[in-house]
């Protein structure tokens, strides 16, 4: 497996990054001409970085942020300090089924915890919005306001547009405002018996 990031030389900026390849890679000197193609760098003032480590692809793929690390014109590493220094944003519920009953309702809890995980960071202060995965695939919005590193809400499925079925929150996988996703709140929302 192996996949290529281009930087331009002249400023030592990122250009791009290809898809992964699993068989027959391209050169390098294809690379360059693939990348001519598209964006604004001269296949001269192009350098390519194979990446063939899968931590690092999965990394990639993640979106993680990450610094070139230059050497005399070449990209000799990839260096993920950027994103190894965001928060992590932590959503539970406090319970895993919430009933369509007018009366039942949900808690959510997000928290900010500091980049080493050792506790909240009691200085997060700021709102983010979420989207919220519904049954439908619909999206619907949550306005999440912190207050040192904690936000807690009370939803009631009977207010929400599709209130039948599975939720996450929130819908991104691996980002959302600046953190880094540690653990996402499922839970179903269904109607009473009888």
């Amino acid at each position: 497996m192996k996949q290529y990031i281009v930087g331009k030389i002249s400023d030592q900026s990122y250009v791009a990054k290809t898809g992964i390849y699993r068989n027959n890679p391209p050169s390098k000197n294809h690379v360059k001409s693939w990348a001519e193609k598209n964006f604004d760098v001269t296949a001269d003032d192009c350098s390519v970085y194979a990446v063939e480590d899968v931590e690092t692809i999965d990394r990639l793929k993640k979106d993680d942020e990450f610094n070139l690390v230059w050497s005399d014109g070449v990209i000799t590493a990839l260096d993920f300090t950027p994103e190894d220094n965001k928060n992590w944003l932590e959503v539970t519920a406090d319970k895993d089924t919430v009933l369509r009953d007018g009366t039942d309702t949900i808690t959510i809890t997000a928290k900010v915890l500091l980049a080493d995980q050792s506790g909240v960071d009691n200085n997060y202060n700021e709102s983010i919005i979420a989207q919220i995965k519904t049954p439908m695939t619909a999206e619907e919005f949550l306005q999440a306001k912190f207050t040192n590193g904690k936000c807690v809400f009370q939803l009631n499925p009977a207010e929400m547009r599709h209130n039948l079925g599975r939720y996450i929150i929130p819908n991104a996988r691996f980002h959302i405002a600046n953190l880094r996703i540690k653990a996402r709140c499922e839970y179903i929302t269904a109607l009473p018996v009888g």
